[in-house]
């Protein structure tokens, strides 16, 4: 009863926060960044630690999408639902102890 309770209440958040990171435009998000980070990338240029032929955005974007292929949000999902139905185990028998002293 109390796990369903704890499913009823967290999976609606996941959902929630699973919607706002997919109307996450990546477009938009990477030409306002450009536009910010071209004159970091200038002084990057002028110090050589980037050739004239490189972007900063097209630098950045491919870090955060390695970033995203490593992490394993299936496991994630996983874990949590573990976690939940340990501590649900543990607190049941818990109570259930309790309940005959």
């Amino acid at each position: 009863m109390h796990f369903c309770a704890i499913i009823i209440a967290v999976f609606p958040a996941i959902l929630a926060q699973a919607n706002v990171f997919s109307d996450i435009d990546i477009n938009s998000l990477t030409i306002n960044l450009e536009d910010k980070l071209h004159p970091f990338e200038q002084q990057l240029i002028q110090y050589k630690l980037l050739t004239k032929d490189q972007k900063i955005i097209t630098l950045i974007t491919n870090q955060v999408y390695s970033f995203i292929r490593l992490i394993d949000f299936p496991q994630i999902f996983n874990n949590v639902l573990s976690l939940t139905g340990n501590i649900f185990v543990g607190l049941f028998a818990v109570l259930f102890t309790t309940f005959f002293l």
